[in-house]
């Protein structure tokens, strides 16, 4: 009997690794959970045309918005688990959640992080309403008045990041919310609003006109495009947070199909068009295997949740 049980175990695993080996077999579909033209769904788009080509196998994004991206998200977690159904979201993922109490599925527990695409580092753009030169000068500054700081929306990540440099710093911080990134910089350049958190290649016209200027990155790094602009850590300020895409697939997904799709998305991102990709995005690429991205998804789950909690958030 015993000898049975192994030979229908080693049957299994061989079955399992054949069926890993042999995917993709039929056209498989990318939800995008915002609409067209968006960085996620530029995202999901490169995902969908790379893949495709490397596996001779249509691949389709299929933008299913609404819901502030959780519906898509939502209808991915909810697909069958074969891998025929792929999410791109990103660093919001790990936030709303901390936010919404009536979401119908838990994305810690109904979907599996598979790959990371992209992390792009967030610069502490201000304009000609901010005095302070330095980051140093800028907190000294945000205790003795209100900051108004604008935001790509409620819930959002710049939305997010006001509020943890605010607490890390004890600013006096305001977070004004507009409907994207870009009405939300003009204000910072018109003097309307202090700051705003913003993806280098939201602001670069305005950083290259010398509209705003940056006062720090909120990576782990400095960036190559502003090698003089320090970190907040070299600040001695604890706020990191950046815009990064990834792909997931729903829970119950093989562990032996995420990891295939996973070297792929993998090989795609460190190919000539992947670097050419990143390049342009002013972004880096975490090659982490599923269980480091589900390490650092579960850990970002937990941090967001503490910072909504710690600083009131609400998505009014």
């Amino acid at each position: 009997m015993k000898k049975i049980v192994i030979t229908l175990a080693a049957i299994l695993v061989s079955t399992g690794l054949a069926a890993a080996q042999e995917y993709p077999t039929k056209p498989v579909r990318v939800v995008s959970p915002y609409a067209p033209g968006g960085s996620g769904d530029i995202s999901a788009r490169f995902i969908a045309d790379g893949l495709g080509q490397m596996w001779g196998q249509s691949v389709t994004v299929e933008n299913i918005t609404g819901g502030g991206s959780m519906i898509g998200a939502g209808h991915a977690a909810q697909a069958a688990p074969d891998g025929y159904t792929i999410l791109v979201h990103g660093t919001t993922f790990t936030m709303l959640p901390a936010l919404r109490t009536d979401l119908p599925f838990d994305p810690g527990k109904d979907l599996k992080p598979v790959a990371m695409i992209s992390d792009t580092q967030f610069v502490l753009v201000v304009g000609p309403s901010v005095k302070a030169k330095t980051i140093a000068e800028f907190v000294e500054e945000g205790k003795t008045r209100e900051i108004l700081a604008t935001t790509s929306g409620p819930g959002t990540s710049t939305h997010f990041a006001n509020e943890l440099i605010a607490g890390a710093t004890g600013m006096k911080m305001k977070s004004v919310h507009y409907k994207g990134g870009s009405e939300a910089v003009i204000d910072v350049v018109a003097g309307r609003a202090d700051l705003y958190v913003a993806t280098v290649t939201t602001a670069q016209a305005f950083l290259d006109s010398g509209q705003v200027r940056p006062l720090a990155v909120m990576g782990r790094s400095r960036l190559e495009a502003f090698p003089d602009v320090p970190t907040l850590a070299e600040s001695g300020i604890d706020a990191e947070v950046g815009l990064w895409w990834a792909t997931f697939v729903p829970a119950a997904t093989p562990d032996d199909i995420a990891t295939k799709l996973n070297a792929d998305i993998n090989k795609l991102m460190a190919s000539p068009e992947g670097i050419d990709y990143l390049k342009k995005q002013q972004a880096t690429h975490p090659d982490w295997t599923p269980v480091q991205f589900k390490e650092f998804f579960d850990t970002e789950l937990a941090k967001w949740k503490k910072v909504a909690e710690t600083q009131g958030i609400t998505l009014n």
